[in-house]
Formats: C-alpha cells, sequence, structure tokens
C-alpha cells in the first residue's frame, strides 16, 4: 500500500478526468439523492414497458398481454392444470378493455417485435414465468423447486414498478400453488441463498443500513457531532461523503493515495467542485478542479478555463487530502466558511463552521507499528483536531475534552466493546505521539 505524502503526478491528476462507468454511476446518484432520502430505492431491471419504450396505458397493457405473456401462461396452466385451479387473472390487466390500440401504437409496436426479442432473456416478466416454470416442473420439495421458488419470493419484494401485473399476480398465484416451507429453505440455503446469482441482479439498489444512519444523523441535527464510523469492507464507507457533500463541506483525510485518487475521481464524475491537498506544505500547494475554481482566466484560443486562481476556494464542497496535508486543507476551508465574515463573528464558537465535516478515513492506519514514519504526522493532526475539534471537526476517533462544544453522537455500525477498544488503542498511541510533538 502507498502510504507516500508527496504531491499528485501529472499522470495521477489526469486520471481523476476519466469518468466512471454509468452502472458506477447510477449508485453515486443513489448515494446523493440519499442524503435527502435515506429511503430511496432504486431498480433498472428491463421490463416489456422499459424496452418497448412506449407509454403504458391501459390498452397498451392489455395489447403486451395478449401478444407476449397470454400463451406462456395458457401453456403452464395447461401443464399443472391441478396447482393452478385458484389462476384468475383480473380483467383490467389481461385483456378486459374495451378500447382497441390505436393504430399508429400497433404500428409502434410491431416495430418493436424484434427488439423484444433480443432482449427477451433480460427482460424482468419473461424472467419470472421462466423461474415459474421451473418451479411447477420440479419435484415438490426438491432442491430446485425450493430454489426458483425461493427466488420468485425475493423478486415479489424488489420495486419494479413498469412489471406487468398480471406477472405479479401469476407469480403470487405459483407461490402459493407449490408448497416450500422454510425448512426446505434452510435444508437448502447455500444453492438458494449464497450461490443464488438472481438474489442480487434484480433486488433494489438501495443504501446500507450504517449509510442510513449516517445520513439520518447529518441532515436532522446540525450541531457539531463525534461519529466512530465502521463497517465491513467494500460496503461504502469511503463514498459516504459524497452523499454528505449534499449538505456539507466535507474534508476527506486518507493516508492511502490510492482511496483519495479513487473519491475524487468519482467526485468529480458527479460534478462535484472538488479540491486536493496531497504533501502540502502550505496553502499555495493545493489544486482545484476546474468545477470549483471561482477565477482563473481563459484560454484565448479554446476559449476554455486556463489559469486557475487556488488561492481562492469559496466553491469547494469536498477537499481531499492525505495526512500531512491535513492541517493546511483545514485552515484553508476554515478561510472560506461562513461567506459573511461578520455573520461569522456573531456565531457563537460552538456554532460556526458547522457545514464543516471532517471524514478521516481509516484512523488507525499504521498503528500496529511500534513505529512508523506517519505516527507523528497523525500525532500532529490530531493534536490539532482536538483543539479545534468545536469549529471545525466533526468525525474523528475519540470525543473531544470536556466544555469543546461537541457531543458524541455515537458509533455507526460496531458494538459498544469493539468501540471502546479502538478508542483506547487509537487515544493511548496518539496521546503519546502528541506529547512527544509538543516536547
Amino acid at each position: 500500500m502507498d502510504l507516500t505524502q508527496s504531491k499528485l503526478t501529472k499522470a495521477e491528476w489526469t486520471s481523476v478526468e476519466v469518468p466512471v462507468p454509468d452502472k458506477e454511476k447510477e449508485i453515486l446518484q443513489l448515494l446523493q439523492d440519499g442524503f435527502h432520502n435515506v429511503h430511496v430505492r432504486r431498480n433498472d431491471t428491463p421490463t416489456l414497458a422499459t424496452v418497448s419504450k412506449i407509454e403504458m396505458t391501459p390498452q397498451m397493457q392489455d395489447h403486451l398481454y395478449a401478444q407476449y405473456l397470454e400463451p406462456l401462461i395458457a401453456d403452464l396452466v395447461q401443464q399443472r392444470q391441478t396447482l393452478l385451479l385458484r389462476w384468475r387473472p383480473t380483467s383490467s390487466s389481461s385483456g378486459g378493455s374495451n378500447n382497441k390500440l390505436k393504430t399508429k401504437d400497433l404500428i409502434r409496436m410491431k416495430s418493436m417485435d424484434g427488439k423484444i426479442d433480443e432482449h427477451r432473456a433480460h427482460i424482468y416478466e419473461f424472467v419470472v414465468l421462466d423461474f415459474c416454470k421451473q418451479a411447477l416442473l420440479a419435484k415438490a420439495s426438491s432442491r430446485e423447486a425450493t430454489f426458483f421458488v425461493y427466488t420468485l419470493m425475493e423478486l415479489q419484494k424488489a420495486h419494479i414498478p413498469t412489471a406487468h401485473p398480471v406477472v405479479t399476480e401469476f407469480v403470487q398465484c405459483v407461490l402459493d400453488a407449490v408448497p416450500v416451507t422454510p425448512q426446505h429453505v434452510v435444508r437448502h440455503a447455500y444453492e438458494c441463498i449464497e450461490q443464488n446469482p438472481y438474489l442480487f441482479k434484480y433486488a433494489d439498489k438501495t443504501l446500507f443500513e450504517h449509510q442510513k444512519q449516517l445520513f439520518r444523523l447529518f441532515s436532522t441535527d446540525a450541531h457539531p457531532k463525534l461519529v466512530l464510523y465502521t463497517a465491513p469492507t467494500g460496503t461504502g464507507k469511503t463514498l459516504s461523503p459524497l452523499g454528505l457533500c449534499e449538505g456539507y463541506r466535507v474534508i476527506f483525510i486518507c493516508a492511502a493515495r490510492h482511496v483519495g485518487l479513487a473519491l475524487a475521481k468519482s467526485a468529480i464524475t458527479m460534478q462535484k467542485r472538488v479540491a486536493v491537498a496531497f504533501g502540502c506544505e502550505t496553502a499555495s500547494d493545493i489544486r482545484l478542479h476546474y468545477f470549483a475554481a471561482s477565477e482563473y482566466t481563459r484560454n484565448k484560443r479554446t476559449g476554455g478555463i486556463g489559469k486557475v486562481d487556488n488561492a481562492v476556494g469559496d466553491k469547494v464542497e469536498l477537499m481531499i487530502c492525505d495526512v500531512k496535508s491535513y492541517l493546511v486543507a483545514m485552515h484553508y476551508m476554515l478561510a472560506f466558511s461562513p461567506d459573511d465574515e461578520e455573520e461569522k463573528e456573531d456565531q457563537p464558537s460552538e456554532t460556526r463552521d458547522v457545514d464543516l465535516v471532517t471524514y478521516w478515513d481509516e484512523p488507525t492506519i499504521t498503528m500496529d507499528y511500534d513505529n512508523h514514519d506517519l505516527h507523528a504526522i497523525i500525532g500532529r493532526a490530531q493534536l490539532a483536531a482536538k483543539n479545534l475539534f468545536a469549529g471545525s471537526t466533526r468525525v474523528q476517533q475519540r470525543p473531544p475534552a470536556t466544555g469543546a462544544g461537541v457531543a458524541f453522537a455515537g458509533a455507526i455500525g460496531v458494538d459498544h466493546d469493539r468501540r471502546r477498544g479502538i478508542w483506547n488503542f487509537v487515544h493511548g498511541k496518539v496521546n503519546g505521539l502528541a506529547g512527544k510533538v509538543e516536547d
């Protein structure tokens, strides 16, 4: 792991300009929207309605049912009549409309036949009907029947508003007809749950629970606070600052530069106003991305942005820095908050700069070494963070000294015993280092 506290190279700076893939961009947008609504749900599974790209009306739904779905359902009902005795589709969604489809819509649908056939293997309605067929034809209570019934049960929970209502009704009829108990699912849990590729493929995209807790904490209470934030690897901790940027300015501290570069790339893709501070000795070493530039010269030949004045960072939403540059980055961000200096002077000290969040990624890094080059740097940063906590920081490892004006808001995703252990570990290491620095 590269823990070098040095300036970015030209290649590293250029790499953050490359946009992330569209699939990743959807997740980033989910994080941003999740700050305002933690219950946000997205599901981009293709359906007949989304593939055909035609406005859905009762007449259009009836046509899709008659053209593509009714033959498949009728065939299954004929094969398993004894199991599907209760199947009675509702008239409103199965050809019961008296109004015929308009001629222009019929022409458009006819031109869509080839496209629907091309994407047939991925269209939700055809996928679940195939699962229904597999569940009905499998031996009762067998591994195959349990697998497909459990998969259908989970797919029924997905929020796919464009799915054809008749298919939803038929799936429920199949679930009622095929006898699968919880005991069967437990017996075949490895195949049905752990090794089931369809559960994640068709599931809704939502925030992780720890992200919901974090966003609730910062969207409902504007007072300075301390949060100990821990969650499993690969569950979006490093990207959570993108959500916080919807309501706060964020200083993101990372010892490993590749982590900061990955966040910068995602943030720039979402057109966040980003500044970077790596290997900085003074504020003049901080660099602004074009989105964050307030004052700059124009390139006379291209008309684009030429030279940026990096000293003016009043637009910066996300500051990404290494541990060495934290103090420089912090003072830089404080210099531009709030906009009205007179208003800032009138505010009590515990409520100034309440829009600023310090987000320290992997704060215990290198703490498993008795001696490391980063220890002295971390010690200085911790000492400054403790002294300036009330005015500038929010996310740290330990609560501030009494009277600092910052409340401990609790731990997210960690039990109290483990939290106490981490606290004592970090507190002892850093306090010892800070003492050496003071001496």
